[in-house]
């Protein structure tokens, strides 16, 4: 049973006993209004019966009130009866809303303490994890910090170094160019003397041919080299050998072992004005130098620069 039905079952009796007041009182004035009746002195005492009329009076008259009197004992009867009975229901209902109230409130306050344990043991755990979790995370950080702290002056340490091995870098990569410049100035200086010695430098070239009648041979220079010798380079450009029936000589084993050996050679001496050049028949056997053609080239030599050795 919930707590509203003894409540509503308590207004209903509050309501049918200010019903019973309610009436009792209507019939009360009801009485006292009908007793007021010279020679009786207001209300007739209950439950007394009031004196009979005088003669004089109407008859029919008392009569009504009687029956009236009567009619009102009868419900004050009936009332008191409703009330007595309203007063005991009245008084089990009490009795029902205490001990309905008494356990509600018990079982309410059992429930409420053991809700506010539950909430406290959970509250207590809860503060524990966390305490746990904040010394746990106040360990990690601590750790962290420690960690950042050696990681921090191991930076610093190779930043030292790489600064250092950056400095001896730069000053050997500075003394590098400064010795690479020094070599470029040099290298161009030898290229102005080159570019300048090109461009002062006198050239004539030309090509004579040597046979067995006349070896040697005399290159007249058209250049005017202002009296010194130029630099002449040459070689052998083409050659002519033919076949013959030499006799072997008696006195040289090698070239009856060796027959139709080829070979020359060819030599120049060099004046201001002139080229001499001149051939050496180096075959032996069955062959024999026919012609040989020289090509050459005769150059100015400028300050610096070296002669070619033939």
């Amino acid at each position: 049973m919930s707590l509203q039905e003894p409540v509503f079952q308590i207004r209903q009796l509050s309501r049918m006993f200010m019903h019973v007041t309610l009436l009792l009182l209507s019939l009360l004035a009801v009485g006292g209004a009908a007793g007021q009746q010279p020679g009786y002195g207001g209300y007739l005492p209950f439950p007394a019966y009031p004196q009979f009329p005088a003669p004089s009076e109407k008859p029919d008259e008392v009569d009504k009130l009687f029956a009236r009197l009567r009619d009102v004992d009868a419900k004050l009867h009936t009332a008191s009866e409703e009330l007595a009975n309203l007063q005991s229901r009245l008084s089990l209902s009490k009795k029902f809303l205490d001990e309905l109230l008494s356990g509600w409130i018990m079982s309410t306050a059992a429930a409420t303490v053991s809700a506010v344990s539950n909430v406290a043991a959970t509250a207590e755990s809860t503060s524990s994890n966390n305490t746990q979790a904040i010394q746990v995370a106040a360990n990690d950080l601590a750790e962290e910090k420690m960690e950042d702290a050696q990681q921090d002056s191991t930076i610093a340490r190779l930043a030292c170094a790489v600064r250092k091995v950056k400095d001896k870098l730069l000053t050997i990569l500075d003394n590098q160019m400064r010795l690479f410049r020094n070599d470029v100035e040099v290298a161009n200086g030898q290229l102005d003397s080159v570019r300048a010695a090109e461009k002062s430098r006198m050239c004539e070239t030309g090509d004579v041919t040597l046979d067995k009648d006349s070896p040697r041979s005399e290159v007249i220079f058209q250049t005017d080299f202002g009296r010194k010798i130029p630099q002449l380079l040459y070689s052998i450009t083409g050659y002519e050998f033919h076949l013959t029936n030499k006799k072997p000589s008696p006195f040289s084993y090698f070239h009856q072992r060796e027959p139709n050996a080829l070979g020359t050679f060819v030599s120049a001496v060099t004046s201001p004005d002139a080229a001499t050049f001149e051939s050496f028949d180096l075959s032996f056997g069955a062959t024999e130098l026919l012609s040989v053609k020289v090509g050459w080239q005769a150059c100015s030599i400028g300050p610096g620069m070296m002669t070619v050795d033939h």
